[in-house]
Order: C-alpha cells, then sequence, then structure tokens
C-alpha cells in the first residue's frame, strides 16, 4: 500500500497538519508511562516526514529506531532531516510488509485513518508479527467519535489529500478492524483537543 502521489504534499504536509489540528503534534510527543531504560527497539510505521522522530531520539536515548514509510517523498524528506544517525534505519517498505522482530515499541501515529478498512487485517498481522510479547503499540489519531465541527475538519483534510490519494474519503475507518486481531490491554490514554485526538499505550500479549 504505497501513497506515490504524496510528493507533491510532502514539501507542505507538515504545515497543512498543523494548521487544520495542530494537537497532533503534541499527540505525537505522548510516551505515557514508557520507561526510556526499558526500550531498546522502536519501530514507527508511516512516519511521514520524519517530525515524530525528534522526540523519540531525545526521550529514548539508547533506542535504535526503525523507520518504516512506504510514500517515497515523505521518506526523501525524513532522510533529509536524520539520514546521518546512525540509530535510525529508513525502510521504505508497504505496510503490510514490515518483517521486523523483537519490537518493544510499535508506534502508529496518524496512520491507521488512512488504511482502507478492507486492509486492516494485514497491517495489523505485520505489526504483530514484528512485537515482542509483552511489548506495546502506541497508537495516535483522531477519535472516531467526533463533534459536528472536528468531523467537517477531519473531512476537509481529506479532502486536501485527495489530488494525491486519488480517492475521497467520507469518515474514519473503524479502528476495531485493527485492534481485534490480538490479544492487547489499553494501558494509558491521553485526549486532545477536546477529545478530538486521542493518544494510546497498549500492551500486546502473544499466544
Amino acid at each position: 500500500m504505497r501513497f506515490v502521489g504524496y510528493r507533491l504534499v510532502a514539501p507542505f504536509y507538515e504545515t497543512m497538519r498543523n494548521f487544520f489540528f495542530p494537537s497532533i503534534s503534541k499527540a505525537q510527543r505522548e510516551f505515557h508511562r514508557l520507561d526510556p531504560k526499558l526500550v531498546t527497539k522502536i519501530a514507527v510505521v508511516g512516519g511521514g516526514s520524519g517530525d515524530i522522530l525528534y522526540p523519540l531520539l531525545e526521550k529514548f536515548k539508547n533506542a535504535t529506531i526503525y523507520f518504516i514509510e512506504p510514500s517515497e517523498s515523505m521518506m526523501e524528506k525524513a532522510r533529509e532531516r536524520f539520514g546521518t544517525s546512525r540509530r535510525i534505519f529508513f525502510k521504505e517498505e508497504n505496510m503490510e510488509d514490515i518483517n521486523l522482530e523483537d519490537i518493544d515499541v510499535m508506534i502508529l501515529p496518524f496512520v491507521l485513518d488512512i488504511i482502507p478498512e478492507r486492509k486492516m487485517k494485514a497491517v495489523a498481522k505485520s505489526v504483530i508479527v514484528s512485537v515482542k510479547h509483552k511489548g506495546f503499540i502506541l497508537f495516535s489519531d483522531f477519535v472516531q467519535k467526533q463533534d459536528a465541527f472536528s468531523k467537517l475538519k477531519t473531512f476537509v483534510l481529506y479532502l486536501i489529500f485527495l489530488p494525491f490519494r486519488g480517492k475521497l474519503q467520507m469518515s474514519l475507518p473503524d479502528y476495531n478492524l485493527f485492534f481485534d486481531n490480538f490479544k492487547h490491554k489499553l494501558v494509558s490514554e491521553k485526549n486532545f483537543s477536546n477529545k478530538t485526538v486521542t493518544s494510546r499505550l497498549y500492551q500486546v500479549y502473544k499466544d
């Protein structure tokens, strides 16, 4: 699942995102009760242009970070910023083909909202194979139950991205189509911008 058309929007992505939803940046910087001393391997799935890497490098000083982004243009932007870091490995891959092992924390920063519902199960399988038993998923995204104004802003954001994604998305997908594929427990939750945006920390249990 690649987003080739994002090349045109990559230079302006963060500006547009922060204009419509400034709380997104706050949610991406919420790490809840994760202990940096216990985190050695982090994977960021759908990291966009890479601004999320700033707080990650600062918070988790001993961790290796795998940055996974299917869009070539977004990946180029991230490499421009952090390509010299020895702690970051860049993987331009589909979200269904992550192919990592023993990840302590898998970060999903505002990525489930753009995944088609028919792809949720495949992405979930790829994520869970990569996370270790009792590892964590750090999920941040739009809250599904929004007020009318928030729904309008989300729809406008989807309209902006219509020329680059090639289709119009009318509403948020059902996140349960992702989370119902594995055993997990909600550890912590924090909401932003009048409960429009959420950050949740889940612990994963594997048989």
